[in-house]
């Protein structure tokens, strides 16, 4: 019995170690610029746990046997990471494992190149299947069905549909924070984002404002409920998906494929929408919130601006859309969240059955076929030599040019000269880019902006102490909170509710 144990762990030992130097030279051979970082333990496999604490046994410019496995220990590791990995080891480098060689940058330059080259570098389509609970989507198809798909659907979002967020999302916010007022502690910020990112995503997006059809929300149902009303002048999201099917007799036969969405994907890509659209803003609204009650001088720097851009605006009367191109520093507030604790980590691709070369150092460099790629967000957004020194903090001051580094006092007038830096969006991958960026990107900042307008206008938020607590130590815990994000789909606040926040009128 000892003896086939034995047999079986050198067999399973040499089967690992053969596939591992199978990658490896798969990689070897292109003769790559950056480091090769050589794993035997692949995540999720039952050795990692035994290895995880080991050290790297070797490393020089070109090559790592890489034993650090700790920091793998989940998917999300980057996340804990930070930009430490690429500090080490250089803006680009391979991780070979058993069973796959993958590509890692935090370099901008190519990260822009890989995104903007989509016939080239794929979707990892394979692993997007779980979003096709309902049927495909834009996100899980390639090639020419995703022309298909983006076709008739990417026309939902446009200024009218970001017209018709703003002013949702400001009522909306104006009848939860009514709430919120009456409340001694608020623990429900998590479920009350939830619920007006998707009631805006309804009304807004899909249109539909019925009280019977919101309140029901089957996919089936919503699509039924707008089959049976009249699309020709409507471009909701919903509408724009059937239009073709009311059209399809008058479509030549041979048109029928590219201006058609089966049922099945009509439900994928409402689905994808509601989603990705309800989940990722919700989520960045309340570390929003909640950083800004953690950081009381920072709330102060926003109210300013909000205060600024209300001045001409009555009590009672709704902030025009118009303001939100005015806005500096919610944006900058936004963008800072999201630059520390976006929702997406990673933007994966894979070469498919050829390789691609990709400009690294003013040189072009192969990256081989079959191998994956990784587009480490999290990575780009804390490079130190992008973002300076304090990449780690949050600081919603360096998206402003000609503002000091610290919020000044509420009663100091806001800088004349103070500017927006536009060109620092293009350092954010937050939406992705290229041709494959998500869509509802402005719907989603405007969403965002009109929350915060609404709910901070005429009010403030605190963070609460729990009994025995000083304040201090109550905003640190908020802090470490939303510092220990966790990833499920996207990444969001562990257990949400145990911050307990206060808001007060301020005028």
């Amino acid at each position: 019995m000892i003896l086939i144990i034995l047999v079986a762990c050198l067999s399973w030992t040499g089967y690992i170690l053969a596939c591992t130097g199978r990658n490896y030279r798969r990689v070897w051979r292109a003769r790559p610029e950056v480091p090769i970082l050589l794993s035997v333990v692949s995540l999720g496999e039952p050795l990692w746990h035994c290895l995880q604490y080991l050290r790297p046994a070797t490393y020089n410019d070109r090559f790592s046997i890489f034993f650090q496995l700790h920091r793998f220990q989940k998917h999300s590791w980057n996340f804990s990471d930070k930009y430490a990995l690429h500090a080490r080891y250089g803006k680009s480098f391979y991780l070979v494992t058993p069973t796959q060689c993958e590509f890692i940058t935090a370099d901008g330059t190519v990260a822009g190149e890989i995104l903007s080259r989509s016939q080239s570098f794929a979707k990892p389509v394979g692993l997007l299947r779980k979003l096709d609970v309902f049927g495909k989507s834009l996100a899980s198809v390639e090639g020419m069905d995703w022309k298909r798909h983006r076709r008739l659907t990417v026309g939902a979002f446009n200024d009218q549909t970001d017209r018709t967020a703003w002013d949702k999302a400001l009522n909306r916010a104006a009848g939860v924070l009514s709430t919120w007022l009456e409340a001694e502690a608020v623990t429900s910020t998590s479920s009350d984002m939830a619920h007006i990112s998707m009631d805006v995503l309804f009304q807004a997006c899909l249109a539909l404002n019925d009280g019977s059809i919101l309140n029901r929300r089957t996919l089936e149902e919503l699509v039924e409920f707008r089959r049976q009303c009249p699309t020709v002048n409507r471009t909701d999201l919903i509408s724009l998906m059937l239009k073709a099917e009311c059209q399809m007799d008058a479509l030549p036969e041979k048109a029928r494929d590219k201006f058609y969405l089966t049922p099945e994907e009509v439900r994928g890509n409402l689905f994808l929408f509601l989603f990705a659209g309800h989940e990722t803003t919700a989520n960045t609204l309340v570390a929003v919130i909640y950083l800004l009650a953690i950081f009381p001088s920072w709330q102060e720097w926003a109210l300013q601006e909000i205060d600024h851009l209300l001045r001409d605006t009555r009590v009672d009367e709704l902030p025009n859309y118009e303001l939100f191109r005015s806005t500096k520093r919610l944006r900058a507030v936004m963008l800072e969240t999201l630059r520390l604790y976006g929702p997406v980590l990673n933007i994966l691709r894979e070469t498919k059955d050829q390789g691609q070369t990709v400009s690294i150092s003013n040189e072009r460099s192969l990256i081989p076929k079959k191998t994956k790629v990784r587009i480490n967000s999290v990575a780009l957004h804390t490079d130190p030599e992008t973002w300076g020194p304090d990449s780690l903090e949050w600081r919603p001051s360096r998206w402003i040019s000609n503002n000091p580094p610290e919020p000044t006092s509420h009663d100091r007038p806001i800088p004349v000269d103070e500017s927006y830096r536009t060109r620092m969006e293009r350092r954010l991958f937050a939406w992705s880019d290229g041709a494959r960026a998500c869509p509802g990107k402005k719907f989603s900042q405007v969403e965002i902006v009109a929350v915060l307008i609404q709910l901070f206008r005429n009010h403030r938020v605190s963070i609460i102490p729990r009994p025995g607590q000083t304040l201090e130590q109550a905003r640190m815990e908020a802090y470490e909170r939303v510092q220990n994000s966790v990833l499920s789909l996207t990444l969001h606040i562990a257990d949400p509710e145990a911050v307990r926040v206060r808001w007060d009128i301020r005028r």
